[in-house]
């Protein structure tokens, strides 16, 4: 089995899981990312393979046909998120009709660069939805909720069709529950009859449970209903 040191970094939030030392997750601020991940150096220098695979969450995301060239869905992309200065671009195909285009902070990626010297970058976003792609249920359409610190992804599957994603910011449980609902709305997806997944920074015991609970009766933790842990679920 190939070993591995994975690296999450998300707003305010930084996880970590080996398969030689285990899982953490460390809280920190745009600013101090750097002496932030200096503190995972001594576990990366424990383990038997000390280049770590970093999943890095962008907050600028477009979903487009896989049929544009690389061009296009740059130009499509930063037309949508004007302004987009001093950003690096990713593009990641999901599947053979959809690819995804994100962009990073050339300072994070710096930053990153400065710690580890090597590095493999991901796409957390990419990672996300194929992991929602990996568990459709034929003739079931399917909401997936990544929760992490002030925003959360959405992915929607219908049959074993990715229908759409987003990334929406919120304050607040109120902002939470509007959002929400206005991505079922927007998709025209039936509150009653859809499953919906929660991963991330979710618990029963959270405030969002209750939130999706209130509005939603066919709710699961985990996109695999079988994860012990659904704040690594994604980073796995």
């Amino acid at each position: 089995m190939q070993l591995y040191n994975k690296i999450s970094i998300s707003p305010g939030i930084i996880k970590y899981h080996s398969q030689d030392s285990g899982s953490s997750v460390l809280f920190t601020q745009n600013q101090i990312v750097k002496s932030t991940l200096m503190l995972l150096l001594p576990l990366l220098q424990k383990t038997t393979l000390n280049t770590p695979t970093i999943n890095a969450l962008s907050l600028h995301t477009t979903l487009a046909p896989a049929a544009l060239s690389n061009k296009d869905l740059l130009s499509v992309h930063c037309f949508n998120h004007q302004p987009l200065l001093q950003f690096y671009h990713e593009i990641t195909p999901i599947t053979d009709t959809v690819s995804l285009v994100t962009s990073l902070p050339e300072e994070l990626l710096d930053t990153c660069f400065q710690v580890f010297k090597i590095m493999n970058l991901k796409s957390s976003n990419a990672i996300f939805i194929k992991k929602c792609l990996q568990h459709t249920l034929a003739g079931q359409r399917i909401v997936s909720l990544h929760i992490h610190n002030g925003c959360f992804e959405i992915a929607i599957t219908d049959d074993t069709q990715l229908i759409f994603y987003s990334i929406c910011h919120f304050n607040n449980t109120e902002e939470f529950s509007y959002y929400l609902l206005f991505y079922f709305e927007k998709t025209n997806t039936p509150c009653t009859q859809t499953i919906l997944k929660l991963t991330g920074e979710i618990s029963t015991a959270s405030p969002i449970y209750d939130i999706c609970k209130k509005y939603v009766k066919r709710l699961q933790i985990g996109l695999d209903a079988t994860c012990t842990d659904v704040r690594f679920e994604v980073l796995l």
